[in-house]
């Protein structure tokens, strides 16, 4: 999350740093899950340092390794930062079908916003649509400036704050946007933004 964070930023250097740590971290745990993590770091710095091919190799194998430990949904985020990764580096059809295989992924598991941003990437390369419901959609525009508020990391009443309202009606439109999502905390409320811009 760290890593993202800085890569929106733009602290390049921040999270090349940031990945380097999880590297370190992971040989040091020797765990899977781990070096996928790291893995996926240093390819979303790879990317935005524009070093596309780094990034497919180092997404590929954070995606390869998530499959062998068994945690598809972590190996599905992967691939929809492998699927941009692909398009970049020139090869539509491979990122198509990686985005339309996360996107998968993540309808089944409910997490719908995900899956929406993943599949529009998949369309806007020319590849077909999943079926199935899309409530990213069903957002008030109110729902969609609290969210953006929320992935800014402001609190209830820093939103109420910003938006003239009281602290009880964010506190609403924040459980409303949850629930719309699919998601259970505000981080993950935060990521759904952060793929809904990129997407």
């Amino acid at each position: 999350m760290l890593v993202l964070v800085q890569v929106e930023r733009g602290d390049l250097s921040g999270a090349e740093a940031s990945a380097a740590l999880l590297r370190r971290l992971a040989e040091e745990s020797g765990e899977e899950a781990h070096r996928a993590l790291a893995e996926v770091g240093a390819g979303r710095v790879a990317l935005a340092r524009g070093d596309s091919s780094a990034a497919v190799d180092g997404l590929r194998s954070a995606v390869e390794r998530y499959d062998r430990i068994g945690t598809p949904l972590e190996a599905a985020r992967a691939r929809t930062m492998l699927a941009r990764a692909l398009a970049v580096e020139g090869d539509p059809e491979s990122a198509v079908a990686e985005a339309r295989s996360a996107a998968a992924v993540l309808d089944r598991a409910g997490l719908v916003a995900e899956a929406d941003a993943a599949d529009a990437f998949a369309r806007s390369l020319g590849g077909r649509g999943r079926v199935g419901p899309k409530r990213v959609g069903t957002l008030t525009k109110r729902e969609h400036e609290v969210l953006a508020l929320v992935a800014e990391g402001l609190s209830n009443a820093e939103i109420a704050e910003r938006l003239f309202i009281s602290t009880a009606t964010a506190g609403h439109h924040v459980s409303n946007l949850l629930a719309k999502l699919g998601v259970r905390s505000r981080t993950e409320a935060a990521m759904h933004a952060h793929l809904l811009r990129s997407g």
